[in-house]
């Protein structure tokens, strides 16, 4: 897998296209048979690309710099979480990819993830990987569900 510097920049990219760079890199970066989910379901598809069995939402945003510390906002749809397996996450500074996380939606909030360069980096960073690494870290994370799941639970009490 090798990248061109064009298509790793986000540069110039409207929101329709900001989130089809990172479908197209998350689809680049994954060994083995990936789909587009909207090849099979076309547009109203609840995640992006299917890989192995795992249904995978892809979102990015721009780093967002009117709170006190940098922040990075995804809006994701609240819907059965049985619809995504996980979220792979871009937060592009500079318009380029800074961190990438993979998340899956039962530690997750229902409508809004927010990371903040503040202290939530702590908290989520178990779950950054790069883009070379992307398909280890979603079976790695899939392995450890049980025991996030239990933890993330625990900490809501």
């Amino acid at each position: 897998m090798t990248y061109d510097k064009l298509e790793m920049t986000f540069k110039g990219l409207g929101e329709h296209n900001f989130n089809r760079r990172a479908i197209d890199l998350v689809f680049k970066a994954l060994p083995d048979t990936v789909i587009r989910a909207n090849d099979l379901l076309g547009q109203d598809a609840p995640f992006d690309i299917l890989w192995k069995k795992y249904k995978l939402c892809v979102r990015a945003a721009r780093e967002s710099t009117t709170s006190r510390y940098p922040r990075w906002f995804y809006m994701v749809q609240p819907l059965d979480k049985s619809k995504i397996d996980f979220y792979i996450l871009f937060a592009i500074r500079n318009e380029e990819i800074y961190k990438l996380f993979v998340l899956p939606p039962a530690i997750v909030p229902q409508s809004t993830i927010s990371i903040s360069e503040h202290g939530d980096f702590i908290r989520y960073k178990m779950f950054e990987t790069t883009l070379k690494g992307l398909g280890d870290k979603i079976d790695q994370v899939k392995d450890d569900l049980p025991k996030l799941e239990k933890l993330y639970k625990d900490s809501q009490k």
